[in-house]
């Protein structure tokens, strides 16, 4: 047991070197080809710390464990707007960019309405995400990366810190890589170790998959975010968030539930019903205070709500 709790800690602090490798590396690709931070944030730093609830939910999909699939999706969405936002947004106050406000934000909300709809759609009894709805979602999936190939042609470069330090573009590219993998290393052999504990404890799967898995893989997303904001690349860390929100809900629930339908009971409504209020607050909190930021206050809010979620769910 000492064991696995050394190797998890050990796991943890790779979580965060890697997470800071990763990011220096992408802040030094979006300062030398005048790409903006949120662009990098929503395509390379969001799909690699995505990667973990990717594979997890596939493979649980594919083995039949809809609880975890759905709740590792679930659960890592939750946890990125209410627990990572809100703990990013007390490190530094977190501007929302107008692209963000006009087109990610209601994206992701209307993800988010999308996964409503598919499981309040049943007749009672176990609820079904099937094929056809999830090649809705694979739809939306690319409609968001047409997105952001449009973003990436007709966005101006952004403002970027004058400390960023512009590595040679081969150290920068290794930096990615390293951190991407580092990252996915970690974090898998984290969810490993504490999974193995909370089974040792009697937990049931819908509880591990929406606590202990979800938050597992969500770690990169925690670090990465933090990292950057500690950095003062608030862009970055904006972005990372809603970009694995919307990565999570379109393309890995999506091609989970084509790999295989994805058979739920009631255990997850309290999971949707939190994950819609996440996407609504961080709308209204976009509108509320000085400017278009996410503020200290408002963070504890989000913090609190998550709070309230884990002691209902426990």
């Amino acid at each position: 047991m000492w064991l696995d709790v050394l190797i998890a800690l050990a796991s943890f602090a790779l979580l965060v070197w890697s997470a800071d490798k990763m990011v220096e590396g992408s802040a030094s690709i979006a300062t030398r080809f005048h790409i903006s931070n949120v662009l990098i944030g929503l395509t390379i730093v969001a799909f690699g710390t995505s990667a973990p609830e990717l594979i997890i939910s596939s493979i649980s999909s594919y083995q039949g464990q809809s609880a975890m699939a759905m709740g590792n999706v679930m659960g890592s969405n939750i946890f990125n707007v209410l627990a990572i936002l809100g703990v990013t947004s007390l490190i530094t106050i977190v501007p929302v960019q107008r692209q963000t406000i006009l087109f990610e934000v209601p994206l992701m909300i209307a993800a988010t309405a999308m996964i409503a709809i598919s499981f309040y759609s049943g007749d009672g009894g176990d609820l079904v995400i099937n094929r056809i709805e999830a090649s809705v979602m694979l739809v939306g999936f690319v409609v968001f990366l047409i997105y952001i190939i449009i973003s990436s042609r007709n966005q101006a470069a952004l403002p970027h810190d004058e400390e960023v330090e512009v590595l040679p573009i081969w150290k920068s590219i290794l930096w990615v890589v390293i951190g991407i993998a580092g990252l996915l290393y970690g974090g898998h052999l984290l969810v490993n170790k504490a999974v193995l504990i909370a089974q040792g404890w009697g937990i049931s799967e819908h509880i591990i998959a929406v606590t202990i898995v979800s938050v597992g893989t969500s770690l990169p997303e925690l670090v990465t975010s933090v990292v950057a904001a500690y950095k003062k690349n608030t862009d970055m860390a904006v972005g990372n968030i809603i970009g694995s929100c919307l990565f999570n809900s379109f393309a890995i629930l999506g091609i989970s539930a084509m790999i295989s339908p994805i058979s739920l009971n009631m255990d997850v409504d309290l999971d949707i019903k939190v994950n819609f209020l996440a996407a609504i607050l961080l709308y209204v909190f976009i509108f509320t205070g000085k400017g278009r930021n996410i503020e200290r206050w408002e963070g504890c809010i989000l913090l609190s709500v998550f709070a309230g979620y884990m002691y209902m769910l426990l």
